[in-house]
C-alpha cells in the first residue's frame, strides 16, 4: 500500500502512511465484525483477510503483482538521527519502552487482555476478573 501510494499515485510520504493506516484499520474492523457476527475463530478470519489482501485488493490498488521500489521520500526517516542515534533505532526503542510500560501496568492491563484474548476459558479458570470484578466469561 505504501509503495502504491507513493509510486503509482504520487502521494507524499505522510499521506501514504495515513492511507496504509486507514487500510489496516478497515481490514481489522471488517475482521472483527466477522468474528463477532458469525462467531468464526479469529485465526481463520485473519488468514482469510490476508488472502483477500494478497490476491485481491493489493493487485487492484497497486496495478502490479510485484513489490514496488519506493525510492526517495522514505530517506526522510531512515537518514534522520538524534544525538548520534538513527531515527529507526530510536523509534524501535520507544516502541519497546511503550510495550513494556503497557505490559507492566496493573490489573486491566495488556497481560489480562492477552490472557482473555488467547483463551477466555483458561483466563476464567485461572481467576482473571474483568473490569467490574466479575469472573471472565460469566454473564
Amino acid at each position: 500500500m505504501l509503495g502504491a501510494g507513493m509510486v503509482t499515485y504520487g502521494l507524499p510520504l505522510p499521506i501514504a502512511v495515513l492511507a496504509c493506516l486507514l487500510a489496516g484499520t478497515t481490514c481489522g474492523l471488517l475482521s472483527g465484525l466477522v468474528v463477532i457476527r458469525w462467531a468464526i475463530p479469529s485465526f481463520i478470519v485473519t488468514l482469510g483477510m490476508m488472502e483477500i489482501a494478497r490476491r485481491g485488493s493489493v493487485p487492484c490498488v497497486s496495478r502490479v503483482l510485484r513489490p514496488q521500489y519506493i525510492g526517495s521520500g522514505i530517506e526522510v526517516i531512515t537518514d534522520a538521527s538524534f544525538l548520534g542515534l538513527s531515527a529507526p533505532f530510536l523509534l524501535a526503542f520507544l516502541f519497546v519502552i511503550a510495550g513494556q510500560i503497557t505490559l507492566a501496568a496493573p490489573r486491566g492491563s495488556a497481560r489480562y487482555m492477552i490472557a482473555i484474548g488467547t483463551n477466555e476459558e483458561a483466563a476464567r479458570l485461572s481467576g482473571v476478573n474483568d473490569a467490574a470484578g466479575e469472573a471472565v466469561g460469566l454473564q
